[in-house]
């Protein structure tokens, strides 16, 4: 039972689908719209769009056609995502390298300031030896 209500009600719907009627409303700010209900009383004119139905040939020229668009769609959706992830690459490899300068000049600071620090205290013992010097032992 639950099966013919279900099946009856998808006949309904499609029955109501191909029924359907588009109406063009062109509006008074000049804009066309296009929709399935009839023009607001805003709407400058209304006119009832006739839909061509297609032959077979028709149609399977146009589901070729939309397989073909479709294909094309995926196809560049693909080459986007592969330009940004090789994007991506290129952004983390130059962080990379930048974090390795980085890093680079911070060992040299610190061994150009532990240099300096290496010579300001063998100046500073050079000048505490000088000062107290002991004279050698005399023979």
């Amino acid at each position: 039972m639950k099966n013919k209500i279900l099946i009856l009600l998808i006949l309904i719907a499609m029955v109501s689908v191909a029924l359907s009627e588009v109406i063009k409303c062109k509006l008074a700010s000049g804009n066309i719209v296009y929709q399935s209900t009839p023009c607001s009383s805003s709407a400058v004119s209304q006119n009832k769009v006739d839909i061509k139905k297609l032959t077979p040939h028709e149609l399977e020229e146009a589901q070729n056609k939309l397989k073909a668009w479709e294909a094309q769609q995926a196809a560049d959706e693909a080459a986007r995502i592969k330009a940004a992830k090789e994007l991506q690459e290129e952004i983390d490899r130059r962080d990379t390298i930048d974090a390795l300068n980085r890093n680079a000049i911070a060992a040299e600071q610190q061994a150009i300031a532990a240099q300096r620090q290496a010579e300001a205290l063998e100046r500073q013992r050079t000048r505490y030896n000088s000062i107290y010097a002991i004279p050698p032992p005399r023979q």
